[in-house]
């Protein structure tokens, strides 16, 4: 067990010289004061006497009180460790030194590293599981309390320094993970051998005489080696016969004649359609201006032409428009319309080609008929 008997202290954070705190004759110590003033900094002080660093990351040059005249600080601690007395002391300005005593003798290492840790081997925890323990009185209890059950666990595994039996735990699990492995490898085999001699325990094992059998013509085992493939491909045979008579009754289905199929003028569609478009349009503006006369009578106050004979006029001219907009536009629907035709005519040509690539001229129209060629193998 460890006891931190007395801690001692001058001029770190914003503290002056001379500070003590006596742990065993007061366990229980409150102090008060504004923020800033140096609360906090007695567990960042214990830190740097025991393990030369801090949780918050200050420099060692940050320590030191700067609104003092004196350019060095120090720090002593009084610990106690079954039944050793031993003691801590640490000074820090332009250089480090520090001091470990052992029932008052020195049993400092020849470097400030090396006996950081001696130290830390007497504490018997590192400098984040000691922060641990020191802080958790303040967030770090709450967020144990809230925390999952795997953080829980993996606080508390770091905290009491567990970590060797988790990393056991994984060696554990890979070789148990092997051995499942080869066990179920070997269950595989034996289930093998099993099902093979379950299949062929009623087997008659029965010496039996064996009988000649005499060599047949090479024409008549080619023929039942034929007969046999057919029999065991019927139904997928039969499958491709009536696929392929149905590619041949398309194909039978479809209409070469060509006769009909005639080129298409493309620009004088563009043409037509123009002229049916302009000649609509003289019939609208025609229309809307007859309109506009109608509500006149007598001359006109533009061209001084009698009202009448405008609109007679221009009448005429609407009707010749009309005329030739739907002569125009008759000529241009015969010439999609071949134009249809033709495109329908390379679609189908493409349809016969294709069908035709399809159908296969060797296989015959009758679908084959097993028991037929299961009593041919039969005779043979």
């Amino acid at each position: 067990m460890i006891t931190i008997k007395e801690l001692r202290w001058s001029n770190c954070f914003s503290y002056s010289s001379n500070n003590i705190i006596n742990f065993v004759k007061t366990p229980l110590t409150q102090l008060v004061g504004k923020n800033g003033h140096g609360k906090s900094s007695i567990a960042l002080i214990l830190e740097e006497v025991l393990f030369n660093k801090n949780s918050k990351g200050i420099k060692k040059s940050d320590i030191l009180n700067r609104y003092i005249k004196d350019k060095t600080y120090t720090i002593e601690l009084d610990l106690e460790r079954d039944g050793n007395q031993y003691t801590i002391k640490t000074t820090r300005g332009a250089n480090q030194t520090v001091k470990l005593l052992k029932n008052g003798q020195d049993i400092s290492a020849h470097t400030a590293t090396q006996t950081y840790k001696i130290i830390e081997d007497i504490i018997g925890i590192d400098h984040k599981s000691f922060a641990q323990i020191v802080y958790q009185s303040n967030a770090m209890s709450l967020e144990f309390l809230t925390s999952a059950d795997t953080a829980r666990k993996k606080f508390l595994i770091e905290i009491l320094n567990l970590t060797k039996y988790t990393k056991a735990n994984e060696v554990f699990k890979d070789i148990s993970l092997e051995l499942g492995k080869e066990i179920n490898e070997t269950q595989a085999k034996v289930n093998t051998v099993r099902g093979w001699l379950d299949k062929y325990e009623k087997t008659d094992l029965t010496p039996r005489n064996l009988v000649l059998v005499e060599n047949l013509d090479p024409k008549l085992e080619q023929t039942i080696a034929q007969l046999n493939l057919e029999i065991a491909n019927v139904d997928k045979t039969n499958r491709k016969i009536v696929q392929n008579n149905t590619y041949r009754k398309q194909l039978e289905s479809i209409n070469l004649d060509f006769s009909n199929q005639q080129a298409v003028d493309y620009e004088l569609i563009k043409e037509l359609q123009q002229e049916q478009t302009e000649n609509m349009k003289t019939v609208k503006d025609g229309e809307l201006f007859v309109k506009k006369l109608k509500n006149l009578s007598g001359v006109c106050p533009t061209c001084f032409s009698e009202i009448d004979k405008l609109i007679t006029a221009k009448e005429e001219e609407i009707e010749s428009a009309r005329a030739t907009a739907a002569v125009a536009l008759i000529k241009c629907n015969e010439l999609q319309q071949l134009d249809r035709l033709n495109k329908e005519t390379i679609k189908t040509q493409q349809e016969f080609e294709r069908l035709h690539q399809l159908i296969d001229n060797t296989l015959s129209t009758k679908t084959l008929d097993k028991n037929e060629l299961q009593n041919q193998y039969d005779n043979l």
